[in-house]
């Protein structure tokens, strides 16, 4: 093929411009997104029990949540972390399922556990988006530490009231 183009230089520069014409027509249907809109594909569902222990969160939580979000056919995966006084489980659905519909599934689920003890609070359920930091800002320069970090603290609130900063990260402290 090699030689052939090379013999025939005329063909490998027709080739060259078919394939530069197909690309500069094509280059107006390519999506191009600074901030790509990800679905949520996980909800975290957060009881808390005052006081309990992690062998007790695992017995009066866990396995009870577990055993209730069996009966989702749209669950791919379900991850449950029992700590002293919480226990947190994490739920990722299948790709091709609705989220809402997933939510209100899990919702009613997880409510309708009538045997968790006294002490254990009402479920928080929320969605998981996916988060991942866009910028990070770093000031230096020839202050003292705590002159820096009060300057640090200014810019933070400075950005804060920027309605075009979303506020779903927090500025971090770096000591």
């Amino acid at each position: 093929m090699i030689g052939f183009f090379v013999r025939h230089s005329t063909a490998a520069n027709l080739l060259i411009a078919l394939m530069a014409i197909i690309g500069l027509s094509a280059l107006p249907d390519l999506q191009r997104e600074t901030f790509p809109d990800f679905a949520a594909q996980k909800l975290e569902i957060r009881l808390a029990y005052p006081g309990a222990s992690t062998e007790d969160v695992e017995e009066a939580i866990c396995q009870r949540v577990e055993d209730a979000l069996d009966s989702i056919s749209e669950v791919e995966e379900v991850v449950c972390v029992a700590r002293e006084g919480l226990g947190s489980t994490v739920v990722e659905m299948n790709d091709d399922s609705d989220m809402a519909r997933f939510m209100d599934e899990v919702k009613s689920e997880v409510e309708a556990i009538d045997d968790f003890p006294e002490q254990v609070e009402l479920p928080v359920i929320n969605e998981l988006g996916r988060m991942d930091k866009v910028v990070a800002v770093a000031i230096t320069g020839p202050m003292s530490v705590t002159n820096l970090k009060a300057y640090a603290e200014q810019i933070k609130q400075r950005m804060q009231r920027t309605p075009e900063i979303s506020q779903s990260r927090q500025c971090e402290a770096m000591g």
